[in-house]
């Protein structure tokens, strides 16, 4: 009887605290509001992460994650938000036990449905700033994430700004590429261009290359570009690729470097580049002595959550910008 009893608590509360959510993020969760609180107001209201300085809280009913701000806004880095370090960016909820989604009183009628490539729905409101994935299978509420409302926009890095606008235009998406390699050996990329036009003759002839170039941790000036000039080279000089139909792309960082190629058929949106690396943390190496380096240090967003929704968010990223499905 006692087990039945918390879990109906359990449930009630989650469905009291959803039910605000639906209405109002004004308050957050917990009073914890992304963009609006800090790291001092979460330990207030919740106490300590599970290891200093961390992100992860082991609560009662649920274990949470959070993302703080950390890295400034700067050329390169089109993620982030204009926000004193160690703002809250996302709130990401895993409840325990799960309650069901039925039981839960969301108006879903203002939020998009997605369902991600595994089978998981997910229910999105951007406006209010508020997700909740469920399992397909068994119709529970597997997570609850809590995101900045539309409303604070305008608080976004310039260049990230810049980036939301062109998804939400249909402009760009962020998709995987059709074919790419990392640091590798000279004849392997060679293989990987051979294969990438061989597929190109199959497309349409109209169809456009999108080449993104990225350099690593440790890195030339130029470096991404030049990685991107030289499969624009291989294509239009070893396989008669006209260079009118190749868009190179400096992607910035990513560890490991390397590059993608996309085919992006007429009136697709075009890729968006996704770094990896915040530039304040490469090593940029002196030509005349590549031990040398001017390496820059800045603290990047502390959650991997907080990074995987503004770089391949499930409502953005496609299996191919050239073959998804509408």
């Amino acid at each position: 009887m006692g087990g039945t009893k918390e879990l109906q608590t359990f449930c009630l509360c989650t469905i009291l605290l959803l039910s605000c959510a639906a209405s109002s993020t004004a308050q957050g969760w917990r009073g914890i509001r992304p963009l609006h609180s800090k790291r001092e107001d979460v330990e207030r209201l919740i106490g300590p992460p599970m290891q200093p300085n961390g992100a992860t809280y082991d609560l009662k009913r649920e274990r949470v994650n959070i993302g703080y701000s950390g890295a400034r806004c700067t050329k390169g880095w089109p993620y982030g938000w204009d926000v004193p370090a160690g703002t809250v960016t996302a709130i990401t909820i895993y409840p325990q036990p799960r309650p069901k989604f039925a039981e839960v009183p969301i108006d879903i009628s203002r939020s998009k449905k997605y369902i991600d490539p595994s089978g998981v729905i997910h229910y999105n409101n951007d406006d209010a700033g508020l997700s909740v994935a469920v399992d397909p299978d068994k119709h529970e509420v597997t997570v609850i994430e809590y995101y900045p409302a539309a409303s604070d926009g305008h608080l976004r890095c310039a260049e990230a700004a810049e980036r939301e606008r062109q998804i939400a235009n249909g402009e760009s998406e962020v998709c995987w590429p059709d074919v790419y390699y990392r640091d590798t050996s000279l004849e392997k990329k060679q293989v990987y261009l051979d294969y990438f036009a061989d597929r190109l003759k199959k497309s349409p002839p109209d169809s456009m290359v999108h080449i993104i170039g990225y350099a690593g941790r440790r890195a030339r000036v130029g470096e991404a570009q030049t990685r991107a000039k030289f499969a624009k080279d291989y294509l239009t000089q070893k396989r008669r690729v006209d260079s009118k139909r190749i868009v190179t792309i400096d992607g910035g960082y990513r560890d490991p470097a390397g590059v993608d190629l996309y085919i992006t058929p007429r009136g697709r949106p075009k890729p968006l580049a996704s770094p990896t690396v915040y530039p304040g943390d490469v090593q940029i190496i002196n030509e005349s002595n590549p031990n040398i380096g001017i390496a820059g240090r800045a603290i990047r967003e502390c959650s991997l959550v907080g990074v995987t929704r503004q770089t391949i968010s499930p409502r953005h990223v496609h299996e191919s910008c050239a073959h998804r499905k509408d």
